[in-house]
Formats: C-alpha cells, sequence, structure tokens
C-alpha cells in the first residue's frame, strides 16, 4: 500500500501503471491500516487511485490543505469516499494481540552521555555533508531512535555514514543513504520512499572534496560494530 501513497511521483512507475489500468473501474476499495505517514500528500495519492476528481492535481491541494489547518474542509472533502474504522469497533470480530507496555529503567554511562551530546550536537550542524538535504529530518529521526536504542546501534549507522562519505569521495556517487543504514535500521529503505524529501547530489565541487574529507575524519574514528555484537 505504501506504494499507492506515492503515485504523485514522477518516478513511482508501479503504482501509476496501477492507477492508469484501474482509471476506467467504476468501483474500487482500498484497505489500509495506516493511511498516513508523515504528509498529506500521502492521503492525496491513495485518494486519487481511487477518484482523481476528489482533489484535482497536486498543485490544488497543496495549495488547500498543506501549511495550513483546514482540516473542517478536508474532512467535508473526503467523506464520500473514505471511511474510517476503529479497532475497538471491530474487536468483536477480530483476534488483536494483547499489547502489554514492558518499562526497563536504564541509567546511562558517563561515556554514553557524552556520545549523546557529541550526535546532538552533529545533527544540530546547519551543513551537513553526511545528510542529503532532502531527507536530514528522516535521517535525523532515524539517527536519534538508533541513539535511543544503544551505542553499538548508533555506532553502526555511524561508520556506514563514514563508508558512504568515502565512497562519494573515491567515485564522485554512493548508494543513497537510506539504502546504506537499512543494515542498521530495519525498513529505513521503505520508510524513505514514503518521506517528501528526494536524496539529490549533484557532482562534487574541489571545495566540497576538502569539507567531505574532513567530515569522514569525524566519523571515522567510530568502529562498526559486527552483527553478533549488535
Amino acid at each position: 500500500m505504501h506504494r499507492l501513497r506515492n503515485v504523485y511521483k514522477k518516478g513511482n512507475i508501479i503504482a501509476r501503471t496501477l492507477k492508469n489500468a484501474m482509471a476506467h473501474v467504476q468501483s474500487k476499495v482500498l484497505l489500509t491500516a495506516t493511511p498516513l505517514q508523515n504528509s498529506l500528500l500521502k492521503l492525496y495519492g491513495l485518494v486519487s487511485i481511487i477518484d482523481g476528481r476528489v482533489f484535482g492535481d497536486l498543485d490544488s491541494f497543496r495549495a488547500q490543505f498543506t501549511g495550513r489547518a483546514n482540516f473542517d474542509a478536508l474532512r467535508k472533502r473526503l467523506a464520500p469516499v473514505c471511511k474510517r474504522t476503529l479497532r475497538q469497533q471491530v474487536q468483536p470480530y477480530v483476534s488483536y494481540t494483547a499489547r502489554r507496555a514492558i518499562v526497563q529503567e536504564f541509567t546511562p554511562s558517563d561515556e554514553e552521555r557524552e556520545l549523546s551530546r557529541l550526535v546532538a550536537d552533529y545533527l544540530r550542524r546547519p551543513d551537513l555533508k553526511a545528510l542529503p538535504e532532502g531527507q536530514r529530518q528522516l535521517i535525523s529521526l532515524v539517527l536519534w531512535k538508533l541513539l535511543a536504542s544503544s551505542s553499538r546501534a548508533i555506532t553502526g549507522a555511524l561508520a556506514t555514514m563514514a563508508e558512504r562519505l568515502q565512497n562519494l569521495l573515491n567515485s564522485g556517487n554512493s548508494e543513497a543513504l537510506a539504502q546504506s543504514l537499512d543494515e542498521d535500521y530495519e525498513g529505513l529503505a521503505d520508510t524513505a520512499d514514503e518521506w517528501e524529501g528526494d536524496e539529490d547530489e549533484s557532482a562534487l565541487a574541489s571545495s566540497e572534496r576538502a569539507t567531505i574529507a574532513a567530515k569522514i575524519a569525524e566519523l571515522r574514528p567510530v568502529k562498526k560494530p559486527s552483527p553478533i555484537e549488535r
């Protein structure tokens, strides 16, 4: 379903092919547990699969509903095509696994506090060559989650970022960061596909090469843990 949410993106060939194939189908039903993630544009994508006339084109939707709290108008527009069912409404018919929260107290060491401070300072820098500008918010969020998980988890991610920068410096291109970090944070590639920003990197200028080399030097002291250590 997450592929269909991005049908408005030009590069999403699969979703566009499905949308065109169903263009003349009168009755359509889409079932999803979590239709929205990060952006109202995902809602636009799903609704356009059902009926492209509900919201019109993408520019019209952006002008009316993104960047402003026009939720009443959005609800009215959705009413004919969207039906929301809460978990409590279907519990008599669906056997859900009971959710029980387990809380474990944890006191970080001085070294872990220092690592957290260093990572926080690093992510606040205005210019980070290690993070594509279009996906900086997404990758920063992932790094914060890894930092909260364990020191080994964030160590692996930082080492991956250093390796990617080195490849970029050596050959002028590298694997998308979301793909590279997917080993450290399972499911990141799928999450990145749903994120609004794009990973856009142009050719490196000579001045940028020196900057990237300095960034690599900062990340290099981090030793990437083995799968067993994780």
